[in-house]
């Protein structure tokens, strides 16, 4: 009975699945990566106030230009990041935390390794570099000590710059893990009600393309 229901559903599903892999991949994907490293920040009261950082990220992507061994790569997404850090106030022990929502814009290259996809071993590996820009808001600031807690509002809206290298594996056709290092930096002056923030960081993440 088992071998009837076995057979039942591979007659169901093998077609869809040979039709899956007779259909090309679309332009388009969506990726997902968490992120941790370190951030200096920067505002009127602190300066390069070295602190931990970790964030995750969902952006869509949109590559062209394709070529036999590269192609160009469009991402937009939406980041949420939490800066930590300990520190002496007034010789008191204090932690700052600070919680942003980013929404970053980056432009890559997108290089197959390997010489091409008959007799490489590496030919499903990619190494990708970019840069781009982001526009940040800090929702939640927030100087604890043992005896007070104070807070920022109203920080403005503020942007920054980023770059970008790391590997993307193929692990089937429509879905890649994803491995890189991140640099992000906003300058460094002392505004009032300004959050400036220089990230460096290493995420690890998994991409989904669609079929057409």
């Amino acid at each position: 009975m088992k071998t009837v229901i076995y057979l039942s559903i591979f007659l169901i599903f093998a077609p869809l699945f040979a039709q899956e892999e007779s259909q090309k991949l679309s332009s388009f994907s969506i990726s997902s990566n968490f992120s941790l490293g370190n951030s200096i920040l920067n505002n009127q009261e602190f300066k390069n106030l070295d602190g931990s950082v970790s964030g995750f990220s969902l952006k869509a992507g949109y590559d062209f230009g394709y070529t036999s061994f590269s192609f160009l790569r469009l991402d937009l997404g939406i980041e949420m990041g939490t800066y930590n850090t300990n520190l002496f106030v007034d010789g008191n022990q204090s932690s700052l935390n600070a919680e942003y929502l980013r929404i970053p814009l980056a432009y890559y290259g997108v290089f197959k390794l390997g010489r091409n996809e008959a007799n490489s071993l590496l030919s499903n590996t990619k190494f990708y570099g970019g840069i781009g820009a982001f526009l940040q808001y800090v929702y939640k600031y927030e100087l604890s000590t043992i005896e007070s807690t104070s807070k920022i509002d109203d920080v403005e809206l503020d942007f920054g710059f980023l770059f970008n290298i790391g590997i993307e594996q193929d692990v089937s056709k429509r879905f890649s893990v994803i491995i890189g290092l991140e640099n992000s930096f906003m300058g460094d002056k002392n505004i009032e009600e300004e959050l400036k923030f220089k990230n460096m960081v290493f995420y690890f993440g998994i991409r989904y393309r669609f079929l057409q």
